[in-house]
């Protein structure tokens, strides 16, 4: 998807770009939960690796440098209906597991080949919205963290969040802490 898809459907840019925040959506409704990539200013393209043929709502939070914020789209992405691209799904590349004990749970993650800038982790009771506290914050592309739980009759959602270099994001979610069975 080239930026200036959506920075064209809309005059705009008065000022350079300090920062764009890239949101995909397969509705047309705005979440801020489904950024997918978070930009330099300069940046003039991303390329987005979508799981799935199907068409796609994309928008753009643009902050210049003023410090003003403008949102521009939604723009709409036709569906690959020759699926002639390339289509990936996180979770069969990026490993991403939970598994809990009474009192603690132990996440672990392998990024394999990615020229990773951060890795977060946060948990939540509730399995819709992705929690405040951040678990882990990271540059490991590899390991573990074990989260004590601060209720253990509670049950607990994941959720893994890669920003590479270029600035696309990668999100797995949600996973809940269980038990391994025995």
């Amino acid at each position: 998807m080239h930026l200036n898809q959506l920075r064209n459907h809309h005059t705009l840019l008065i000022g350079q770009p300090w920062e764009i925040v890239v949101y995909r959506n397969t509705m047309p409704n705005l979440n801020r939960n489904d950024a997918v990539a978070s930009l330099n200013g300069k940046v003039k393209s991303h390329d987005d690796v979508v799981p799935y043929e199907r068409a796609f709502w994309y928008w753009l939070r643009v902050r210049l440098q003023t410090g003003k914020t403008m949102l521009i789209g939604p723009l709409q992405v036709e569906a690959d209906e020759k699926k002639a691209g390339k289509y990936v799904k996180a979770e069969d590349i990026y490993m991403f597991h939970v598994q809990r004990n009474a009192n603690s749970a132990r996440i672990t993650w392998d990024v394999p080949g990615m020229d990773m800038a951060q890795l977060k982790i946060r948990r939540s009771t509730n399995m819709r919205s992705p929690g405040r506290p951040e678990i882990i914050v990271t540059r490991e592309a590899k390991g573990h963290v074990d989260d004590m739980l601060p209720d253990p009759h509670a049950d607990y959602w994941y959720w893994m969040e890669v920003q590479l270099q270029n600035g696309a994001i990668i999100k797995q979610s949600p996973k809940k802490a269980e038990a391994k069975d025995n």
